[in-house]
């Protein structure tokens, strides 16, 4: 067997085991996950690209915990797959459409696949706690998205797209390796909160100027400065300081 689709296993009811060993099986339909007296599971000698190898190397039961969240997330529209030692991108959510809430805090991604493009629905993206430096151009393709989290990452720039994201009301870039905010930052007019809290910035007036409630942790100085920037007949600006 080389495929395994999930209307074939979507129409077993009554599945109780399912012993796939030896094949050439690169994927396993989240579907399986909707059979709650699936007892045995066994997928020894394939060749699965997905999940990642850290989900895989648990054995059975960590494979099987696993494509319950992704089913029980695909009913819902609320996918939770946070601390599940996840190092790529799932596979799964090239199929996830309609999810509008997806969780992927604190596990071990490097990087975002395209795949986040077909997400159209998608309202909250929780992205804290990884290991990412960059987010594709893509992600300008959720343009229904409301609240960001990147929080406790690597992050440097963020793609322009990023501009395009009309509904964007939070946006969570506290503890990266941000040096300096894009340009385009100032056209998110509907931008309401910004964490920017333990970044790199040297200088963080000129970029700040646009009609929204900012919560920043910027130096006493660098606070003056933001202020001094706006000045008195300036756009609407409230900074809280925030303790770390």
């Amino acid at each position: 067997i080389i495929e395994l689709t999930g209307q074939m296993i979507g129409s077993m009811i009554r599945l109780r085991k399912l012993l796939l060993d030896h094949n050439r099986l690169q994927y396993l339909p989240w579907e399986i996950g909707s059979h709650s007296d699936l007892e045995e599971l066994s997928f020894h000698g394939n060749e699965l690209d997905t999940p990642c190898p850290e989900v895989l190397a648990g054995g059975a039961d960590s494979l099987l915990r696993y494509i319950r969240k992704v089913n029980q997330g695909m009913l819902t529209h609320n996918l939770d797959l946070s601390s599940s030692r996840l190092s790529l991108f799932p596979y799964e959510l090239r199929s996830a459409t309609m999810v509008t809430t997806l969780d992927l805090s604190n596990n071990r991604l490097i990087e975002v696949d395209d795949a986040l493009s077909a997400m159209i629905c998608l309202i909250s993206l929780n992205l804290e706690m990884n290991s990412l430096i960059s987010l594709p151009s893509s992600i300008g393709e959720c343009r229904r998205l409301i609240y960001l989290n990147l929080s406790k990452n690597k992050i440097r720039s963020l793609p322009e797209n990023l501009s395009t994201m009309v509904c964007l009301e939070i946006m969570r870039l506290e503890t990266n390796r941000m040096i300096k905010l894009p340009n385009f930052i100032k056209s998110m007019m509907q931008l309401k909160e910004l964490y920017l809290q333990e970044n790199e910035f040297t200088d963080i007036g000129a970029e700040v100027k646009m009609s929204s409630n900012f919560i920043l942790n910027p130096t006493p100085s660098q606070l003056m400065e933001l202020l001094q920037d706006t000045g008195p007949t300036g756009i609407e600006l409230q900074a809280k300081i925030l303790d770390s």
